[in-house]
């Protein structure tokens, strides 16, 4: 499944028609949703993605846990401020929601991770805003991908917002592209 994103200008839905169109094609039937655009929403689900792909998984090899306990532990150790790990009483713990942190709070969170991983010799990459742009894509996906250069405005000339031009929290880990 691809995400696309649009744009009102003057009066008019912009977007990458011709690619929306293309991924349309690849299936017998298919389901095409507009929701208004949040950027707390949009930037929150980066950070999950990238926590649950890239810090967990690290965090679980490294220190030998399932994925499970590498969150339980970042959610323990990491997190105290917002109390994801509850005590209950004597040595009873409730596991809380990371829903319910905000966009900086959950920032602050990685950063945390992050600096109680490096104290263990554990390296956790940051998010780069730019790793769609950077991965090695198969050939078939690269000419559906790429704009039509001789593409009006509504076809994903630039002016138009696709998959790859994600939105950025501009104060934290998931810098502004």
């Amino acid at each position: 499944m691809r995400r696309f994103y649009g744009d009102i200008i003057d009066g008019e839905p912009v977007t990458d028609w011709k690619a929306i169109h293309a991924e349309c094609c690849k299936t017998e039937r298919f389901i095409i949703e507009v929701r208004p655009y949040s950027e707390e929403r949009e930037i929150t689900l980066q950070q999950y993605a990238y926590l649950h792909a890239v810090v967990f998984p690290l965090l679980a090899e490294a220190i030998g846990c399932s994925l499970w306990e590498a969150e339980y532990t970042c959610k323990r150790w990491c997190g105290q401020q917002w109390e994801l790990i509850k005590n209950v009483g004597k040595g009873m713990w409730v596991e809380c929601s990371k829903t319910k942190l905000t966009t900086k709070q959950c920032n602050l969170w990685i950063e945390n991770i992050m600096d109680w991983a490096a104290k263990r010799d554990i390296v956790i990459p940051p998010p780069d805003p730019e790793w769609r742009s950077k991965r090695a894509a198969p050939q078939a996906d690269a000419a559906t991908d790429a704009p039509d250069a001789s593409a009006k405005p509504n076809a994903g000339d630039g002016e138009g917002v696709t998959e790859d031009a994600r939105p950025a929290d501009k104060e934290g880990l998931f810098e502004a592209a």
